[in-house]
């Protein structure tokens, strides 16, 4: 009984183990840093298009509710000022995801691969011969 109850929980860990994902298919170095420059690029847009209208509401806010003399409304001023303070850091943070794009997108620009033909010198008895064949070739400017 006890040998087959181990047996029983062995093939019952053996199935759920099984269970993976299969591998992703691997893009080319090129095609990967397009698409992550383009991703990039779309959050680098969306904290702009955030960060301007939180700063545009939040100084609209600010301004209307702020009196020097006078009763205003305190937790709108102050509303305001967070929004307006928050839309700013969201507009300067977007700057580093388009300079990251573009420097994605010139290293995807850079990588070139192909064919190539390639020579191999030979010494022969009579004269020197060069014979040529055919090689992969992939170019990556470091930079």
């Amino acid at each position: 009984m006890k040998t087959l109850f181990v047996c029983l929980s062995m093939l019952l860990l053996s199935v759920l183990t099984i269970a993976q994902q299969p591998p992703k298919k691997s893009q080319s170095a090129r095609e990967d840093l397009i698409q992550k420059s383009k991703n990039q690029k779309t959050t680098g847009f969306l904290l702009l298009g955030i960060g301007a209208a939180a700063s545009v509401g939040g100084a609209t806010i600010f301004t209307n509710n702020f009196t020097i003399f006078g009763k205003g409304d305190d937790n709108a001023v102050t509303g305001g000022a967070v929004l307006f303070l928050a839309g700013t850091l969201s507009v300067l943070g977007s700057i580093p995801f388009f300079i990251a794009s573009a420097n994605n997108k010139q290293k995807a620009m850079s990588i070139h691969a192909g064919l190539k033909m390639e020579k191999i010198p030979r010494n022969t008895i009579f004269k020197n011969v060069s014979s040529e064949y055919p090689a992969v070739a992939l170019c990556v400017n470091l930079r």
